[in-house]
């Protein structure tokens, strides 16, 4: 029985297949197959699609098959995520790290507001409707924070938000910082104008915010945009 849910769901969890079968796959892996660190990883991506009570519960039975009781008991609390975005003062903390293993853990202490859908990717549980420019109304989450985990790449860590209002309010965050724009400079990858803040409070960061269709190359949720997207970056400065 074990090795026909074994060949089962190798056969449904490739890629062709999207996450169509997830549900199945969900259950044999806390059940039979007894591997509940990979049920968890497909509930993960399963709750960053679709915020649901279904995938909420599969998310919290994953936890708890997994022995994190706490974190499960956390993710069932009756209380919804209470925010959208990381203020200016947590990224400028997060800017510490300089490798993935700190922005998990820096990111696992705010995990009733946002899911940690796979290596390298967050995104907030909190969802609303964005419009995109034919006009529709699509539901996503309203930000994420991408990592950068490709061999040889240059470290990057975006936090990137989904409305103008959530990009206006953090940017007043960064002025209260007195992050002062200085110019602009073209980046050619994201088809657009990036401009640059400094600030006298922390004079070795460079913020680095800007309007973009493209802010990840065939990434996670940023496979087709059709909306526009604010990226917020630091950098060190000289």
């Amino acid at each position: 029985q074990k090795k026909y849910a074994g060949e089962f769901v190798t056969m449904a969890t490739a890629p062709v297949y999207g996450n169509m079968y997830n549900k199945y796959a969900l259950e044999l892996y806390t059940g039979i197959l007894n591997n509940p660190a990979m049920a968890e990883t497909i509930a993960a991506r399963e709750l960053l699609n679709r915020t649901t009570p279904q995938t909420n519960a599969w998310y919290v039975w994953a936890l708890y098959r997994n022995n994190k009781t706490a974190e499960a008991e956390k993710q069932q609390a009756p209380t919804g995520p209470a925010r959208s975005i990381l203020t200016a003062n947590e990224l400028i903390e997060l800017f510490g790290c300089k490798e993935l293993p700190c922005v998990q853990l820096f990111m696992k202490d705010r995990s009733r507001d946002f899911v940690h859908a796979k290596k390298g990717e967050f995104a907030s549980l909190y969802r609303s409707a964005v419009t995109d420019t034919s006009g529709r109304q699509l539901v996503i989450p309203m930000s994420t924070l991408y990592v950068s985990v490709d061999p040889g790449a240059d470290w990057r860590m975006a936090h990137t938000l989904h409305t103008k209002a959530l990009s206006d309010q953090l940017l007043q965050e960064f002025a209260a910082a007195k992050f002062i724009l200085t110019d602009s400079v073209y980046r050619p990858a994201q088809q657009s104008f990036v401009y640059r803040y400094r600030s006298s409070l922390y004079p070795g960061l460079v913020l680095y915010h800007n309007k973009t269709f493209s802010p990840w190359k065939a990434r996670g949720l940023y496979y087709t945009v059709t909306w526009p997207c604010y990226v917020f970056e630091l950098f060190t400065g000289k």
